[in-house]
């Protein structure tokens, strides 16, 4: 499984939403103040507004719910998506991740 998913922290939900919008993305899931945009069959753009806490994490995402546990504890997150946030040696955050079973 190869994907993208790029989480951007935003400060008017709204105005992101129509400047995706004309970009022509077209929303594909949506939760408390966030929206996801599709690229493509395997691209998101993660928009959520709220509080800036620094650079959103990169997210990967691995195949399944196994496959994050064997890298470090994992817990479910609102959406439902079972992961964790973690740094590397630069600082750098990312998400490791996996949708819902």
């Amino acid at each position: 499984m190869t994907r993208l998913w790029a989480p951007f922290e935003v400060a008017d939900l709204r105005a992101s939403e129509e400047f995706y919008r004309s970009l022509g993305l077209s929303i594909v899931d949506s939760f408390e103040n966030c929206l996801v945009f599709g690229l493509g069959p395997s691209g998101r753009i993660e928009i959520a507004q709220g509080p800036k806490t620094g650079l959103p994490p990169t997210a990967i995402e691995l195949p399944d719910w196994a496959c994050v546990d064997r890298l470090g504890h994992g817990e479910v997150f609102p959406r439902g998506h079972y992961g964790f946030v973690t740094t590397d040696p630069d600082g750098n955050r990312l998400l490791i991740w996996s949708e819902r079973p």
